[in-house]
């Protein structure tokens, strides 16, 4: 009995690892085949120079108006009327306290 319900649950397992393994070749065979249909042209890159400004302008720099157009966006998406007068950065925090408060919320609403 208990070699007949092995049996089963190996061929169970290996039908199910085929399976898997052909999906895994078809993603891939599609993959590559729009990558062949799709190929992009090179893309011309901007040397910068010092003449025009937004070339030179490193990404990495915030600008405080876009910044300040996002965060605005956002809470205009949650359906909030709110006037934002003044908006400052709080030194020391890297968002710490928003993914602590939410594993908190998590948790409470967990409870028995």
């Amino acid at each position: 009995m208990w070699l007949y319900g092995l049996k089963v649950a190996a061929l169970g397992i290996g039908i199910v690892f085929i399976a898997l393994i052909a999906l895994m070749y078809l993603i891939k065979a599609q993959s590559y085949l729009l990558d062949l249909f799709t190929k992009k042209e090179k893309s011309i890159i901007e040397v910068p120079n010092d003449k025009n400004p937004e070339v030179t302008k490193n990404k990495d720099e915030e600008d405080p108006e876009e910044l300040v157009a996002v965060i605005s966006a956002a809470i205009a998406a949650l359906g909030h009327q709110v006037a934002i007068k003044k908006i400052t950065r709080i030194q020391g925090s890297s968002g710490a306290n928003w993914s602590q408060a939410n594993r908190l919320d998590a948790m409470n609403t967990r409870r028995i």
